[in-house]
């Protein structure tokens, strides 16, 4: 467990007192008495009677904080606001949120070891935001009791209808992120009458590729965002891909706090400021805490940009592109693999992902997602 450090009177030989007896000694010498007798009698030092009196000392004691009151109000609002969107965060993530504005920052924080804060560090901070955060327990649901029910459903639809009014569709964008496997899938042949367990021989792994896909309530598909597992990426892996398409990399190959933040600026900022900052925006989505950085939130408030979040556990019912566009995409995607799989040996290499994606998007129909605008509405 960390240390909650209590400092003791008479440990230290500055600021030996508390702020009861220091407003005790000031009244003594508005009163009028020596500043010499009341120093003695208080145990404080005459030249700091001499400068609370003058009101010259309104510093605080002790090393400053990591960062300025302002910048630790932002990331309060960040805090508050991913409560109120409906994904309140647990410690850790308010320190990955640090650790975020840290490097966005380009800082380096001695204090924390990788620009990541301590536990001790957090719990001053919530001590000095007291007022605002608070730290509660939170109850854990069944299974049972987390199903998604058609009434559950019901209200969604109902509120999201209330929450879109007066919003044009143009400027409403649902987001969503998918896995691309290395693996075709299987698919219906035609063996020998009693073969029970027909097999064919191709190369497949569990090896994927995080896809970012995103689209208007007007049909409009945003360029997809590519994240590979990797430390590095290189120009080979980026070459003749689909039109438009961002590409970054992970340790682990998922969407992160970081990668969201660039996601949310390259694709989603640059069409919303195609309309009129002044009219409201609207981004349907998942509700995960990687989702939330203060970057992202200043973005959305600058912006008018508003997030509505799923029912958990409802993605295959609320998620507009689960349901119009996925089921069709994995389609495609399996057929194209397939053909390549079938004259190639071994995983799919990065550098030939992205031109197998371009693919499969050009054969599908362009118009799919306008076909089920009704999902929307």
């Amino acid at each position: 467990m960390p240390r909650i450090h209590k400092r003791k009177l008479g440990s230290r030989k500055y600021h030996d007192y508390t702020q009861e007896t220091l407003e005790r000694a000031l009244n003594s010498l508005r009163r009028g008495r020596p500043i010499r007798q009341v120093a003695e009698e208080f145990g404080i030092s005459k030249s700091t009677l001499s400068r609370h009196r003058r009101g010259q000392q309104t510093g605080k004691i002790g090393r400053p904080c990591v960062f300025t009151e302002a910048q630790e109000n932002v990331i309060v609002d960040c805090i508050a606001l991913a409560g109120e969107w409906g994904f309140p965060l647990v410690p850790y993530d308010i320190r990955l949120i640090v650790k975020s504005y840290l490097d966005r920052q380009g800082k380096s924080e001695r204090r924390f070891k990788a620009n990541l804060p301590g536990i001790e560090w957090l719990r001053a901070f919530l001590k000095r935001h007291s007022n605002t955060l608070t730290q509660k327990l939170c109850q854990n649901v069944k299974r049972a009791r987390a199903s998604v029910t058609r009434e559950v459903i019901l209200d969604y639809f109902t509120e999201l209808s209330v929450s879109l009014e007066h919003v044009d569709p143009a400027m409403i964008i649902n987001y969503d992120e998918t896995n691309m496997t290395d693996d075709p899938k299987r698919q219906n042949v035609i063996v020998r009458r009693g073969c029970r367990h027909p097999q064919r021989i191709v190369d497949s792994t569990k090896s994927s590729v995080s896809v970012m896909f995103s689209a208007t309530a007007t049909g409009h598909l945003l360029p997809p965002y590519i994240v590979y597992k990797s430390e590095h990426l290189y120009n080979t892996w980026t070459e003749n891909g689909p039109k438009g398409a961002v590409y970054n990399r992970s340790k682990n190959g998922w969407f992160n706090m970081e990668l969201f933040e660039d996601w949310f600026i390259v694709i989603v900022l640059p069409y919303f400021q195609k309309f009129e900052k002044e009219l409201p925006k609207v981004m349907i989505g998942d509700n995960l805490a990687s989702h939330v950085s203060p970057r992202v939130i200043e973005l959305c408030q600058a912006n008018r940009i508003r997030f509505i979040l799923l029912p958990p556990n409802s993605t295959g019912v609320c998620q507009p592109l689960d349901v119009a566009y996925f089921k069709p995409l994995k389609h495609h995607w399996s057929k194209v693999l397939s053909n390549w799989k079938m004259k190639h040996r071994g995983t799919l290499p990065k550098d030939t992902f992205h031109r197998l994606l371009n693919s499969c998007l050009q054969d599908m129909d362009e118009d799919i997602i306008k076909k089920k605008r009704s999902i929307w509405f």
